[in-house]
């Protein structure tokens, strides 16, 4: 494990994920897929972010469709102002795929030019996204390397349908990958990057105990391969490193164990051969020394709710030996058409589509979600960045005139120090029940949502925008608004701009004992 392998606070507003269906990759037929059209995802954008809001799902995996944005060199991201402005308006986090599976047909992805070509594209969308949605933002440059690298170089299932080429592609990959993370990197400073492949674990067959070695060495070498060359504990000459790595993104379906050169060939949870997802969860960590998250999981028809708390229990078990899992996405959210059969749906999701004249209706899975649900309660949300999130309306009082505030002198005042989020605070007034504080927020910068136990507070905008926010929903705020929060409602404070922002924050009682202690639970 690397030294600085740590875990850390997540950066992610909820724990659990919803993800969209997004394939674009051409088939055999000679079909290109584009399954965010065929579900109607572009179209119903708007509704299934608000379907994920409510069931509490505030970080969303969504695409850039590589063939759609980008023609001949043009990019065209007008495709992606729907999600951007939905986002926006619900308040969700994106973890964006920028190449999933499918690439205009003018690239050649064997060709030296390759890589510098999917980096400038991927350049392009990172300086779009860091102009309409505030940080910190979330990148997955190629999603699942490994079985691309199969699919499309060794099997023939995808374009370029090559065969004998699955470690050649591997690597051009690796590199496209790498270039990428520079580029975004240049256009987007705080972002972050999500490097998604399938974790699987295979075992001999019964009738093949002399394959056991080979079967050690895939569990331990090929699986992780990609990620450590993107690390560059693997194959250095292609520039990898921990810092590209960043968080883990696992793939990990109920499908990802079977024997060994018997892929037709499954196993089932009650296999005494069976690995524990606990035990898979702890080995990546281990092996690779960077936070994970489930970047993909799911069942279909009514094996899904089973399938949810069974992962929900290893998860646990998993945080309980010390592995630092920041997320779990049920994928896809809405089920989908099937991709080899567009008129029949592949019921999946945490809801389920039916035509109703030319559109697919949602139509919520109650047992899944109810067992998500349950999973909320049962497995606690890790602390997010709170800069997505927001207070219940009905628990927010009308903004009132900020009569003078600007003129409040210091009173016992204390120089603004930094804090571990990297704001700074100033402490202007302290009497017997009441404390007032001065919070300055460079661009991106935010305090997490805290509760102040039977403290009504009052926070007001002096300067630059603000961001109000819970768990659930954020609200904009900027000069001269005035917000009253009731007792005890949990919030967070940031900046939703691209200049120094201030607030003024009053509590009552004051949230401290003591005349030099900081706010309780907040600083």
């Amino acid at each position: 494990m690397p030294a600085d392998g740590r875990g850390g606070r997540s950066p992610f507003p909820s724990f659990f994920m919803g993800g969209f269906e997004c394939s674009t990759a051409i088939l055999p037929d000679g079909r290109r897929l584009d399954v965010i059209a065929a579900s109607q995802h572009d179209a119903q954008v708007a509704s299934d972010y608000r379907l994920l809001r409510e069931a509490g799902l505030l970080t969303v995996r969504e695409a850039v469709r590589w063939p759609l944005a980008e023609r001949g060199g043009d990019v065209d991201l007008s495709s992606l102002v729907p999600m951007v402005r939905a986002l926006r308006e619900e308040g969700l986090t994106a973890i964006w795929d920028l190449f999933h599976y499918g690439y205009p047909e003018d690239v050649d992805l064997f060709s030296h030019e390759f890589p510098a070509r999917f980096a400038a594209y991927c350049g392009r969308v990172a300086a779009f996204l860091a102009r309409e949605l505030p940080p910190p933002r979330f990148y997955t440059p190629i999603n699942e390397i490994s079985y691309f690298s199969y699919a499309a170089g060794e099997a023939g299932l995808f374009a370029p349908f090559a065969r004998g080429r699955g470690t050649e592609l591997k690597r051009q990959l690796v590199r496209a990958a790498l270039s990428a993370f520079t580029a975004i990197r240049r256009a987007d400073s705080s972002a972050r990057f999500v490097q998604v492949d399938p974790l699987i674990h295979l075992v001999p067959p019964c009738d093949g105990p002399d394959l056991a070695p080979a079967v050690v060495r895939f569990n331990r070498e090929v699986v992780f391969q990609t990620w450590l060359m993107l690390s560059g504990r693997a194959e250095p000459e292609l520039g990898g490193s921990e810092e590209a790595l960043d968080i883990v993104g696992l793939n990990l379906y109920r499908l990802c164990q079977w024997e060994y050169e018997r892929p037709g060939r499954f196993l089932e949870p009650s296999d005494a051969r069976w690995t524990p997802v606990r035990e898979m969860l702890r080995d990546a960590w281990e092996r690779l020394g960077h936070p994970l998250i489930i970047a993909e999981t799911g069942e279909n028809g009514p094996r899904r709710p089973g399938w949810l708390r069974y992962l929900v229990e290893e998860v646990q078990a998993a945080r309980e030996m010390g592995v630092p899992i920041w997320g779990l996405c049920w994928y896809p959210a809405v089920s989908c058409p099937d991709w080899h059969d567009p008129t029949s749906i592949f019921p999946a999701g945490l809801w389920d589509v039916v035509p109703v004249g030319s559109a697919l209706e949602r139509v919520p899975v109650d047992p899944l979600l109810g067992e998500l649900q349950a999973a909320r309660r049962g497995l606690a949300e890790p602390e997010g960045p709170g800069t997505t999130a927001v207070l219940p309306s009905s628990s927010l009082k009308a903004p009132c005139p900020a009569t003078g505030v600007t003129d409040l002198r210091p009173a016992n005042a204390r120089r603004c120090r930094e804090m571990a989020e990297g704001f700074g605070w100033e402490l202007l007034a302290a009497g017997e029940r009441t404390a007032t504080t001065c919070y300055t927020f460079r661009p991106g910068q935010c305090v997490s949502v805290r509760e102040y136990a039977g403290v009504e507070t009052v926070v007001c905008v002096l300067e630059g925008d603000a961001l109000l926010f819970d768990w659930n929903r954020s609200l904009p705020l900027t000069v001269g608004d005035v917000i009253v929060i009731p007792e005890g409602s949990p919030f967070g404070l940031g900046n939703a701009g691209s200049v120094t922002c201030r607030i003024l924050q009053v509590c009552t009682p004051r949230p401290w004992s003591g005349d030099t202690r900081g706010p309780a639970g907040v600083i």
